[in-house]
């Protein structure tokens, strides 16, 4: 009589970002924790870029950069782990804007990861509900 065996996928992914390599943990609760930071980043993205920096204050522009570092920060150490945001930040030569477009990519892994696994679980039920 023959065995079947069921082996669980990895739930993470690992990303290469500046010559070291980080994991992003793919469990439920960080992938629900991911979704709630990344709508919190855009949204406040969206809030920032509708500020008229032109007729803001020097001390409104500098809460303004305080204000994204911070939210940067926050999302950059949930995803990759505490103490990860200092050495990425350094590695970006201490660029806010590298730091963007870096949370940014790791956003489209989030979503392109949760998009794979519908789109699995869609194509299974769709077999099986043709046979």
């Amino acid at each position: 009589m023959t065995r079947k065996a069921f082996e669980f996928k990895k739930s993470y992914e690992e990303v290469d970002l500046a010559g070291n390599v980080y994991r992003i943990e793919f469990t439920d609760e960080k992938v629900l924790q991911y979704n709630k930071s990344f709508d919190k980043f855009y949204r406040e993205s969206k809030k920032l870029s509708k500020i008229d920096i032109k007729n803001s204050s020097v001390e409104e522009q500098h809460d303004l950069f305080y204000n994204m570092q911070k939210l940067v920060k926050k999302v950059t150490e949930q995803l990759l782990g505490e103490g990860t945001y200092d050495t990425l930040y350094e590695a970006s030569g201490n660029s806010l804007m590298n730091m963007i477009d870096m949370v940014e990519y790791l956003s489209e892994i989030v979503e392109e990861k949760a998009r794979h696994i519908q789109e699995d679980r869609k194509n299974k039920y769709l077999i099986k509900k043709n046979k």
